[in-house]
C-alpha cells in the first residue's frame, strides 16, 4: 500500500496511507478464470457500489464480465464426463501435424493447398473432406468458407457459411463430420468462456445452418481452445488448448468420443477439477502406437488402408490372421464402398439442386437419411473387425 509523506504544523513528519485502489476487473477476471464465480459475483457488486459512489457510468467491461460468470455456470451444470487418451504438448505453429487421422477422415493442412489468391490470406489451417469434393478455412470477411472442388482438381470460389458462424465471433478452425452435416468451429464472441471456444452446428441441403452451440466442458476453458476433429472411423477425437500457458506450444487432448453424453453431477466434489481437466489419468488404451505409426512403404501393395485403436495397420487381407476378422473385413469394405459412392452422389446433387427441383431434394434427404444409417452401421462393423482382429 502506497504511503504519503506529509509535514504537520509542527514541523514533524507524519506518514498518511494512501487510498487503495482496486483492480477489480483483473480479481474479477482471475476468479472466473478459476470458476469461483461467487467471489467474481461479489467482486462486480462491490465495483458497481463503488462507482455508483464516485457517480461514475460501469464500463462495458462489467457487462462483459457478469455474461462470462452466467455462460460459465450454465456450462458448469453439464460438464462431459470423457474419457482422455492421451495428451500432446507441440509446437504451436504446426500443431495439426499431430492429428493422425486416418485417409476417411479427411486431411488438416495449411495454406499451401489453397490457389495463390487463398494462400496469401493465410489460413490458419484448411480441411479437406475424405471424398476431396469441398474445402473449408476461415476469411477475416467472409468468416467460415466453403469452397467446391470439380472434377478436374479446380476450385470453386469460396462462399460463406452462413451467420450461424460469424454471430460467433471470428470463426476459425473448421471440420466437418463423415456425415457432411455436422461443422465443429472455433469462436470467440459473447457465448464464448473466454478466448476460442468450440461451438457445433449443422448445415441442410439447402444452405441453411443452424444455431451454433457451444460444446461445453471440458473441451472449452477460460483460455483458447480449438480444432475440434473426431475420427469416427478410429473412434478418437482431437483438440487443441493454450490453458496450461506453455509458451509456444500447445495442448492437445485425444479422446474416446461417446455417442451418448454424460455429464458428472453438478454437485459433484471434483467438477471444477474435471472441468478444467486440472487432474486426469489417460487411458493409455493406445500404448503410444498410435503417434509412432508410420505409412507403409511405398512399394507395398495396398488394397486398403485400415487402423486398429493400437496403432496397428492393415493394408491387405492376408495380413489377417483370424479368418472372421477377413471374412468380416471384406464386408465392412463392401459397406464402405456403397457409403462412398452414396455420399459421392450426396455431393452431386447438393452442387446441382435448384431450389424449384422437388424430385432433387427429395432424393437428398433420402440419401442423408441412408448415409446416417449406414455410418452408424460401419462404426458397428469396424468395431466388430477391430474385435476379431486383436483375437
Amino acid at each position: 500500500m502506497l504511503s504519503l509523506v506529509v509535514v504537520s504544523a509542527y514541523g514533524r513528519r507524519v506518514n498518511r496511507k494512501a487510498p487503495r485502489v482496486i483492480n477489480y476487473e483483473a480479481l474479477a477476471d482471475s476468479a472466473i478464470n478459476d470458476y469461483q464465480l461467487d467471489k467474481a459475483s461479489d467482486l462486480l457488486d462491490d465495483w458497481e457500489a463503488d462507482l455508483d459512489k464516485a457517480k461514475k457510468d460501469a464500463p462495458e467491461s462489467l457487462a462483459r464480465l457478469r455474461s462470462r460468470i452466467m455462460n460459465t455456470r450454465n456450462l458448469l451444470d453439464r460438464v462431459e464426463h470423457i474419457a482422455i487418451v492421451d495428451t500432446l504438448v507441440v509446437d504451436s505453429a504446426s500443431f495439426f501435424a499431430s492429428y493422425r487421422l486416418s485417409p476417411y477422415a479427411g486431411m488438416l493442412t495449411n495454406a499451401d493447398v489453397l490457389p495463390e489468391q487463398y494462400a496469401s490470406l493465410s489460413p490458419r489451417v484448411v480441411y479437406t473432406p475424405q471424398n476431396g469434393k469441398e474445402m473449408f478455412w476461415a476469411m477475416d470477411d467472409l468468416g467460415i468458407v466453403s469452397a467446391s472442388v470439380l472434377d478436374d482438381g479446380a476450385m470453386m470460389p469460396p462462399v460463406s457459411m452462413g451467420e450461424a458462424f460469424t454471430d460467433e465471433g471470428n470463426p476459425d478452425y473448421p471440420f466437418v463430420l463423415q456425415d457432411g452435416m455436422t461443422v465443429y468451429f472455433a469462436a470467440d464472441g459473447d457465448n464464448s468462456l473466454g478466448g476460442y471456444d468450440i461451438f457445433m452446428t449443422r448445415r441442410s441441403p439447402d444452405g441453411d445452418v443452424l444455431q451454433a452451440q457451444n460444446i461445453g466442458m471440458p473441451y472449452n476453458s477460460p483460455y483458447n481452445d480449438f480444432m475440434m476433429v473426431i475420427d469416427e472411423s478410429r473412434n478418437l477425437g482431437w483438440w487443441a488448448s493454450d490453458r496450461n500457458h506453455i509458451p509456444g506450444h500447445l495442448t492437445i487432448y485425444v479422446f474416446r468420443p461417446s455417442k451418448m453424453r454424460v455429464n458428472y453431477a453438478p454437485d459433484s466434489e471434483n467438477l471444477v477439477e474435471n472441468a478444467l481437466l486440472r487432474s486426469f489419468t489417460p487411458t493409455g488404451d493406445l500404448e503410444g502406437a498410435l503417434y509412432d505409426n508410420v505409412p507403409p512403404d511405398a512399394g507395398e501393395v495396398q488394397e486398403f488402408y485400415f487402423t486398429m485403436p493400437d496403432g496397428r495397420v492393415f493394408t491387405r487381407l492376408d495380413q489377417f490372421r483370424n479368418s472372421r476378422a477377413r471374412q468380416a473385413m471384406v464386408k465392412y469394405l463392401d459397406e464402405r464402398q456403397r457409403y462412398d459412392d452414396m455420399c459421392s452422389e450426396l455431393d452431386s446433387l447438393r452442387a446441382s439442386y435448384k431450389p424449384s427441383d422437388r424430385k432433387t431434394a427429395e432424393r437428398i434427404v433420402s440419401l442423408e437419411q441412408r448415409t446416417a444409417e449406414m455410418s452408424r452401421s460401419l462404426t458397428g462393423m469396424y468395431n466388430q473387425v477391430v474385435g476379431l482382429a486383436a483375437k
